[in-house]
């Protein structure tokens, strides 16, 4: 049977260098986690996640809370910290509560004593109840500051503002905002960004749930108005509402322009015509695990102020039409 000891032969470092770089891969240099890397798989070597479990009083284990595994926001999250994860020895247990706050809280109860930490994106959980569940366990939550419990979070506000000015300078005077789902934190600050950069009152449609066949709905209010630009809420609610508009022959983006608050469903490359907000979803989603993995490994001083990082979201202006006349 392979061991450690033979791994680190072949790779040229000591079995301490080895154990180190399959339980805390961050900690060493990527050229050694290479090296080590290329000498197991060559070997075969298993490296038993079980025993360090049993060794280090972990399971090596990272639940990660979301509100909806088919939307197309979460995925690209998951799949950041997923990666992030492994790299350093851990697996993802993930629980999709479905926008309900009771099926979260049962669903956490379950997890506590079962992973080492827990992420929460779009929880419903009240303040109080997280800053109870922080105190028995590393949490890190996602566009969502509570109070001593750390988190990551996309600024969207530059981006949805450069939206509106855009909108403004392109000639048009009214415009629309599609909402998202009732209760979003993020619909509110979306929405008055984007007013701030128009510059005057924007329409508001919704809220409605961020889905293909809610744009093609919300199409129909839009056709008979005199609005000449819409923002949705993410891109799926852009693509419908695009699908929706040339069904009842507008054009866009020569008579109509779409902007989706999101790309993250490879819209702008589908549609060369649609506006978009890039949010590095993916890179919240490591930032998320390197967070707990420094709480888990005690990196992070007690007296230190709580974890908190901000990404910040751009507007991709490229497909902005030129327009001369908005009527």
């Amino acid at each position: 049977m392979v061991t450690l000891d033979d791994v680190a032969r072949l790779a040229g470092v000591s079995s301490a260098t080895v154990s180190r770089t399959l339980s805390r891969p961050q900690m060493v240099a990527a050229s050694t986690r290479e090296a080590v890397r290329s000498a197991a798989e060559r070997l075969g070597y298993q490296h038993n996640a079980s025993a360090r479990a049993l060794a280090t009083g972990r399971t090596m284990l990272i639940g990660f809370s979301v509100p909806s595994l088919a939307s197309s926001y979460f995925p690209p999250l998951i799949a950041g910290a997923q990666n992030r994860a492994e790299a350093a020895g851990y697996d993802l247990v993930v629980a999709d509560s479905r926008s309900d706050p009771q099926r979260e809280a049962s669903q956490l109860a379950r997890l506590r004593g079962r992973v080492d930490a827990v992420l929460l994106a779009g929880t419903r959980l009240a303040d109080p109840h997280l800053a109870e569940l922080a105190d028995a366990i590393p949490v890190v939550t996602f566009n969502r500051v509570v109070p001593d419990v750390p988190s990551v979070a996309i600024d969207t506000a530059p981006a949805f503002a450069e939206l509106g000015r855009r909108l403004r300078e392109g000639g048009h005077l009214r415009v629309a905002y599609v909402g998202g789902p009732a209760g979003s934190a993020a619909d509110g600050a979306r929405l008055s960004s984007l007013t701030a950069g128009f510059g005057q009152a924007v329409e508001v449609f919704g809220p409605v749930e961020p889905t293909f066949g809610a744009g093609v709905e919300v199409a129909d209010l839009l056709a008979p108005t005199g609005v000449t630009a819409a923002v949705a809420y993410n891109g799926l609610l852009a693509l419908g509402l695009m699908h929706g508009l040339g069904t009842r022959g507008r054009r866009i983006p020569e008579d109509f322009t779409v902007a989706a608050g999101d790309d993250l469903i490879g819209s702008a490359q589908a549609l060369s015509s649609l506006m978009t907000v890039l949010q590095p979803v993916e890179e919240a989603g490591r930032d998320m695990v390197d967070i707990v993995l420094a709480q888990l490994d005690s990196t992070a001083p007690e007296s230190a102020a709580t974890p908190r990082r901000t990404l910040t979201a751009r507007a991709d202006m490229s497909r902005d039409p030129e327009r001369e006349d908005p009527s």
